[in-house]
């Protein structure tokens, strides 16, 4: 049987987020599924960071371009105000791109 969650718990959840906390984090914290906290948050009109301001494909050739000159994922970070989860996502996938490429040649 699935739980109930009150009012009380969407308010703190959503004062959770806003504070900067993901949604990730903010599931752990409350002991539930991140997808239960996504949509009472999504019910309440919460606005997502991702949906506010996406990641450019010019930001992620930049982490990238740091990245494969210095092999520092610190000096990467350093360069943006995003999450490191969010640079780690975005980089991951170009770095699999950029190596798949390089692998099939001109």
């Amino acid at each position: 049987m699935s739980r109930r969650y009150t009012e009380e718990d969407h308010k703190k959840w959503e004062e959770l987020y806003l504070q900067g906390n993901s949604l990730t984090k903010v599931a752990r914290l409350c002991g539930c599924d991140v997808s239960t906290i996504y949509q009472a948050l999504k019910k309440r009109g919460v606005k997502f960071r991702h949906e506010l301001r996406p990641v450019t494909t010019l930001e992620v050739a930049r982490w990238v371009k740091v990245y494969l000159e210095t092999g520092d994922l610190g000096k990467v970070l350093s360069t943006t105000d995003r999450s490191e989860l969010t640079v780690l996502k975005h980089l991951v996938r170009a770095l699999r791109e950029y190596a798949l490429r390089s692998q099939k040649g001109p």
